[in-house]
């Protein structure tokens, strides 16, 4: 995926001269609903076996406008949650996961400085579940897909402030792991996962 990035990357570069580069960075909420999660023993499978608190995600992309409406990025997102097993509240844990995907997206004309756009991405993640101690008792990587809707206002000729909802669907993730040594087989559905950004971003 590492290399896929870097080809992108180049590409973009190679072709700055045909259309206008930009990067954007952004925060904001983050919610993951882990109800589908399911945690098999040898005595029984747990439903919902972990819960976890909204938290805040981070994102950066690099872009380019190929024309007057359709752009492409490539997208970098920084997600960390924390909660606990439910079968021992004071089990910490902490699920982080890092996603690296190419965005395709339609910006619609403006209107008094807003333009809306809709966008579809797709990529890799990285999922890490750590208990407290920093022990990594679940880690697995998967493909993912998602879908975006936003505003951008421009500030200047260079820059635009937005805001978005995404959604992200990833394959399942499944590990073995033990966690208040019970030893445990994860399923995890992030096919919940969403965030709602604001951020600014820049042209050059």
């Amino acid at each position: 995926m590492f290399k896929q990035a870097v080809a992108v990357v180049s590409l973009l570069a190679f072709t700055a001269q045909a259309g206008e580069l930009y990067i954007r960075t952004g925060a904001g909420t983050d919610e993951l609903d882990t109800s589908d999660l399911t945690a098999t023993t040898s005595l029984a499978t747990l439903e919902g076996a972990l819960a976890f608190e909204s938290s805040v995600a981070y994102e950066a992309a690099i872009g380019k406008k190929i024309n007057s409406n359709v752009f492409a990025e490539i997208v970098v997102g920084q997600h960390q949650f924390d909660g606990n097993y439910v079968a021992d509240a004071n089990d910490d844990v902490e699920l982080e996961y890092l996603n690296v995907g190419l965005v395709i997206g339609y910006e619609f004309a403006a209107i008094q400085g807003v333009s809306p756009y809709v966008s579809l991405g797709a990529g890799y993640l990285f999922a890490e579940l750590d208990e407290l101690n920093d022990t990594t008792v679940y880690e697995d990587n998967a493909f993912y897909g998602s879908y975006a809707a936003g505003l951008t206002y421009a500030l200047g000729e260079n820059v635009n402030i937005y805001a978005q909802y995404q959604a992200m669907m990833a394959q399942e993730l499944k590990d073995e792991a033990t966690i208040s040594t019970i030893d445990l087989e994860f399923e995890l559905d992030l096919e919940a996962s969403s965030q709602i950004m604001v951020g600014i971003q820049a042209s050059f």
